[in-house]
């Protein structure tokens, strides 16, 4: 993504009005007034909000030519990389 969708989506991400962290374990607080306006989440929050917001995308000749056998031998971050 772009930096200005990455900007829009880190200042949303954890606020009332936002959406939750995908990878988040820090507890919702129960006040607005409790909630950082700018950073309410740490460095792997924003890892997995630009591993989601992606807009990479894989097709149907991907996966005819990778077996899920050679797949299964990647982590993550590999397959995140991965696209046509």
């Amino acid at each position: 993504m772009d930096a200005g969708r990455g900007m829009k989506a880190l200042l949303a991400l954890n606020q009332t009005d936002g959406y939750d962290c995908p990878g988040c374990a820090w507890p919702d607080p129960d006040e607005e007034k409790e909630r950082s306006s700018i950073a309410e989440y740490c460095e792997n929050g924003a890892k997995a909000i630009a591993e989601e917001a992606t807009t990479k995308k894989l097709t149907a000749d991907f996966f005819a030519n990778n077996s899920v056998a050679e797949l299964s031998h990647l982590n993550d971050y590999e397959i995140g990389k991965k696209e046509e």
